[in-house]
C-alpha cells in the first residue's frame, strides 16, 4: 500500500547563494527557482541525516530506544523494562547511601547497627540484580522545547552524554557511535528544518520525492533494492501522472497552483491568438477593398503595402505565440548584467530562469547561472537583449 509523507524533515546548510537539504537519502542543492543534485556538505550536516535515518526526529526534538541488558538498540520501549531502569537508579542512590553510612558507622565504632545496615544493603543488591534479570530499558531524548537531555527519566548535559552513558555502562563500547550521532545531532538540533517544498511518495521499495520551486517542479525516483535512482525536471501534469503511474498516490494538490498558473497563461494565448486573428481579419477585409480601387494612385498602393506588412508582421506573432518559441532553451534566457556583481564583469551573459524572470518585480532576486554556478542577483541588475524582447 502507498504513502504519501509531507512536512519532510531535513538539515539544512547554506552552500553559495543556496542552501543544500536531503531527501529520499539523497543531497540536494536549492538555489531561488533551481533545484539540482549535490555532492558535498559538512560533517555535522552528514552526522543529522545519519540521525534521521537512526533516530525518530520531529519538531518536539530527537529520541531512540536502548536494551539496557542486552546492548542493543531497539525500536519500541517495553513500559515495564523502562520503569526497572527507573528503580534500579533509585535502588543505585540507596545503595550509595547505605555505604556511607556503613563507613561513618565503623568509624563511630557503632558495632550494633552494622549487621542492619549490612542486610540492607545486601537486599537493595539483590533487588538491582532480579531487576536486571527482569530486563531494562532505556529511553534516550533530546528535548527542542526545552533544549534538554534525558537519560529515562534523569536530565543529563548534552555535552558528554556518550561519555556519561558508556561510563554508566547503559551501552556497549561498539554503541558508542550511535551516541556520538544523538549528541552531535542534539548539539546542532537548529540546523534542522520542515522541508514545506517537499513530499515523498513510497510504494514497496519505490520512493518519489517531489520537489518544487515557485514555478518548477521536479521528482526524485529511487529504488531502495537496487539503489538505482533518476532525478528529473518536468511538467506539473507530467509530475501528477508520474507518480500516480507509480506509486497510486495524487500528488495534484502540491502542484495546483502552477496547474492554474498554466491553465492562465494558456488562457492568455489562446485570447491574446483569438484577437490577432480578428485583426487580420479586418485587416484584410480593407485590403480586399482597396482591391476594387485604382491601385495606380500613390495613396492606395501605399495603402495596400501598409495592410500587407502588417497582416504578415500580425501572423507572425500568433505563429510564436502558438509555437510558445520566445527564443527559450530549456526554459532559459540569455541575459546581460548592467552591473559588476560578484566577480563578473558588466556585460557578462548570464543564463536566467525564463518563467522566474517574468513574474518577478524590479527588486526581486533571480537566480542566474554563469556556467554551472547559480548566483542570486536583483531583477533591474540585469537585462534582456533586444533579440529576446521581440
Amino acid at each position: 500500500m502507498s504513502k504519501l509523507k509531507r512536512g519532510i524533515i531535513s538539515p539544512t546548510e547554506k552552500q553559495g547563494a543556496g542552501y543544500i537539504f536531503t531527501t529520499a537519502g539523497k543531497l540536494f542543492r536549492v538555489t531561488g527557482n533551481v533545484i539540482e543534485e549535490a555532492s558535498a556538505a559538512s560533517q555535522e550536516f552528514l552526522t543529522l541525516s545519519k540521525a534521521l535515518k537512526v533516530f525518530k526526529v520531529d519538531e518536539s526534538g530527537i529520541e531512540f530506544n536502548y536494551d539496557f541488558t542486552a546492548k542493543s538498540q531497539i525500536k519500541e520501549l517495553n513500559e515495564s523494562k523502562a520503569e526497572n531502569y527507573t528503580k534500579i537508579l533509585e535502588l543505585e542512590e540507596k545503595v550509595d547511601f547505605l555505604k556511607s553510612t556503613l563507613k561513618e558507622s565503623k568509624l563511630a565504632n557503632k558495632g550494633v547497627a552494622l549487621p542492619e545496615i549490612e542486610a540492607e544493603l545486601k537486599n537493595v543488591n539483590e533487588n538491582i540484580v532480579l531487576l536486571n534479570k527482569a530486563g531494562v530499558q532505556v529511553r534516550f531524548k533530546y528535548d527542542a522545547n526545552e533544549n534538554k537531555t534525558f537519560i529515562g527519566n534523569r536530565e543529563v548535559v548534552t555535552e558528554g552524554v556518550t561519555e556519561e552513558a558508556f561510563a554508566a555502562a547503559i551501552i556497549k563500547y561498539e554503541d558508542k557511535a550511535l551516541l556520538n550521532i544523538f549528541e552531535t545531532a542534539a548539539k546542532n538540533f537548529n540546523m534542522f528544518n520542515i522541508l514545506e517544498f517537499v513530499t515523498e511518495a513510497n510504494e514497496g521499495d519505490v520512493t518519489i520525492s517531489v520537489m518544487r520551486t515557485p514555478n518548477r517542479v521536479y521528482a526524485w525516483r529511487i529504488n531502495e533494492a537496487t539503489r538505482i535512482g533518476k532525478f528529473i525536471q518536468m511538467e506539473p501534469q507530467e509530475l501528477i501522472n508520474y507518480v500516480a503511474e507509480e506509486t497510486g498516490e495524487d500528488i495534484s494538490s502540491s502542484v495546483q497552483d502552477l496547474l492554474d498558473g498554466i491553465k492562465e497563461q494558456v488562457e492568455d494565448r489562446e485570447n491574446a491568438v483569438a484577437l490577432r486573428r480578428e485583426m487580420i481579419s479586418f485587416l484584410q477585409d480593407q485590403k480586399g477593398r482597396l482591391a476594387e480601387a485604382d491601385r495606380n494612385i500613390p495613396a492606395i498602393k501605399e495603402a495596400d503595402h501598409f495592410l500587407s506588412s502588417e497582416i504578415k508582421r500580425i501572423g507572425e506573432e500568433i505563429e510564436s505565440l502558438e509555437e510558445e518559441k520566445l527564443g527559450r532553451d530549456e526554459g532559459y534566457l540569455e541575459a546581460i548584467l548592467k552591473v559588476d556583481f560578484d566577480g563578473l564583469t558588466k556585460g557578462t551573459t548570464v543564463l536566467i530562469d525564463a518563467m522566474e524572470y517574468s513574474s518577478a518585480g524590479k527588486t526581486d532576486l533571480l537566480t542566474v547561472f554563469k556556467g554551472d554556478e547559480p548566483l542570486r542577483i536583483e531583477k533591474r541588475a540585469i537585462e534582456l537583449p533586444s533579440s529576446e524582447l521581440t
